[in-house]
């Protein structure tokens, strides 16, 4: 076996192998990554709300994802916004 450079093809097979991604896909997962993020911090803010408006007695919802999923399904474009967690949080996952 030779143990010395490794011939053109090897080094052609090895490119595909690791090839990068293109600009544009390198920015479309940037943004749905970011995207995701968001849509935690946007949780984390609601689900704070909801824990200082329990503290002064003003809700009795539970200060947890499901009490702030409730919390924004119950505006009036609350379908619209938790649309847009989710794909946040699938821009997240991926």
């Amino acid at each position: 076996m030779h143990r010395g450079r490794p011939d053109s093809a090897t080094r052609r097979r090895r490119g595909r192998a690791l090839r990068r991604p293109t600009g544009r896909e390198h920015t479309a997962l940037r943004w749905l990554a970011r995207a995701g993020l968001a849509a935690r911090g946007v949780m984390y803010v609601i689900v704070g709300w909801i824990a200082v408006q329990v503290a002064f007695g003003r809700s009795r919802q539970q200060a947890d994802r499901t009490g702030a999923l409730h919390s924004i399904g119950s505006t009036p474009v609350g379908g619209v916004l938790l649309w847009l967690l989710v794909v946040g949080f699938i821009g997240m996952a991926l």
